[in-house]
């Protein structure tokens, strides 16, 4: 196993760094990549950083709004206080049930989830397990191994739990399919978490797309 170190220090780590534009994001303990792949130029990490969507312009009569249809704004979704190890932890605000001992169950103006998810049981305790994600496709740098560029972030509930792989060809259909080790498509498998109970699950889903990966911080095409 071989670790990055600091360019100026060689004994010391060099820790990942994630810019969106110009803006560092707070990194740190559970803020890791999942997976990496290469598209045949750049080396690209799928990076999750316990960013949780929370719906926009949302009011206690009114629900918000999410970034991509499908997700929905749930209000019956909480937020545990005070937060531990800077990794927030939800709740079901309905019951008030889900916290760690010395944490209270907090209203808030709600976080986007996907009704589709494998964790939906059909019941508001389900709800924190189907808050999407923004997990950020990070470039690396050339010349700084350590510090990644956001191509984009998406919005993501099903792709929580990644790995990837790059192949030669994929036409979305059962024929003329290429999986040999390539750098045309990319396959992301996911699951809505690590774990499943009480009626979840943690089903695995599979996206794919077309490289190279757009840099202007569009969502996939």
């Amino acid at each position: 196993m071989t670790f990055e170190t600091k360019a100026n220090s060689p004994l010391d780590f060099d820790p990942i760094q994630l810019f969106r534009g110009s803006t560092s994001v707070p990194m740190g303990f559970g803020k890791i990549p999942g997976t990496g792949f290469s598209d045949g130029r750049r080396a690209i990490a799928a990076i999750g950083t316990a960013d949780l969507v929370r719906c926009q312009g949302g009011t206690e009569s009114a629900p918000g709004t999410c970034p991509t249809s499908s997700l929905s704004c749930a209000t019956t979704v909480g937020e545990c206080s005070p937060v531990l190890a800077n990794i927030p932890l939800l709740c079901d605000a309905t019951t008030g049930s889900g916290c760690l001992q010395g944490q209270t169950c907090t209203q808030t103006t709600g976080f986007c989830v996907d009704p589709t998810s494998s964790q939906n049981d059909g019941t508001s305790s389900s709800g924190p397990y189907m808050v999407a994600q923004n997990i950020d496709l990070g470039v690396r740098r050339p010349s700084s191994p350590a510090i990644y560029d956001s191509a984009f972030t998406w919005p993501t509930n099903k792709f929580r739990n990644v790995t990837s792989r790059t192949v030669r060809n994929f036409t979305f259909t059962r024929h003329l399919n290429d999986y040999r080790p390539g750098d045309q498509y990319l396959f992301i498998w996911g699951r809505p978490g690590f774990s499943g109970e009480q009626g979840r699950q943690a089903q695995l889903y599979l996206m794919a797309q077309r490289l190279p990966i757009p840099t202007d911080r569009s969502r996939p095409r």
